[in-house]
């Protein structure tokens, strides 16, 4: 499928899917779809890595302020769209990660959309809410305040990534144009010694926990294969 057709279909759904009727639930359509729930927002069932960092609130996945860590999809997924409503606290730094190849190596091995409370950013960069993080800065900084719940979708065909924040594409990039390790192309340096054209093209998708308080529901995705 052609990623501006399913870019479209990902901006339809956040648009209409975002005003579902309940939390942690799929609609008639999105089940007619083949989306699939990955919280239900009572426990966390088929994630790993969980620890007393993470807790359930009020239907949302929570992290305990002062910890850290990740926890990671048992299933993997290659292509794909993936829809997350989160909220951050003030000061709050977070992160989604998708194509986890190998979860004790998170970073290494899986590619990060930046999750920041940095709402009213004037020139956002690759540290910045809605970033491929040190890989390509949002085009707009979308980001709500601290305390707003928000959306993010990411939508991942083979080389094409393209970031959807709060209904607004914010990142689109090939990633065979990622050719070099540390390097992107251009010319800045990322902290990454693997290149990103060499990257899995499936692997676990994952949360992270940076330490500061950040919630998580209506996690689900699309498997486009």
């Amino acid at each position: 499928m052609k990623h501006a057709l399913i870019l479209g279909l990902a901006l339809a759904f956040v648009l209409a899917g975002v005003a579902t009727a309940q939390d942690n639930t799929l609609t008639d359509d999105e089940q007619a779809e083949g989306w699939q729930l990955l919280f239900d927002g009572q426990d966390y069932t088929g994630w790993n890595g969980v620890s007393d960092q993470w807790v359930i609130e009020d239907g949302s996945m929570a992290t305990v302020a002062g910890g850290g860590g990740y926890i990671v999809t048992e299933e993997r997924y290659d292509d794909f769209i993936l829809s997350v409503d989160f909220q951050v606290t003030e000061g709050a730094n977070s992160g989604i990660f998708f194509r986890i190849d190998n979860p004790v190596d998170i970073v290494g091995t899986g590619i990060e959309t930046q999750i920041l409370d940095s709402a009213g950013a004037e020139d956002p960069g690759v540290h910045h809410c809605g970033a491929i993080y040190e890989i390509q800065a949002p085009r707009v900084n979308m980001a709500r305040p601290a305390g707003e719940w928000q959306n993010m979708t990411i939508l991942a065909e083979d080389d094409l990534l393209t970031v959807v924040h709060n209904g607004v594409p914010v990142v689109t990039l090939d990633l065979d144009e990622w050719t070099e390790p540390n390097q992107n192309p251009d010319g800045t340096r990322n902290k990454f010694p693997t290149a990103y054209a060499d990257m899995a093209r499936d692997g676990h998708i994952g949360l992270q926990h940076h330490g500061q308080r950040v919630l998580f529901k209506n996690i689900k995705v699309l498997p486009l294969n």
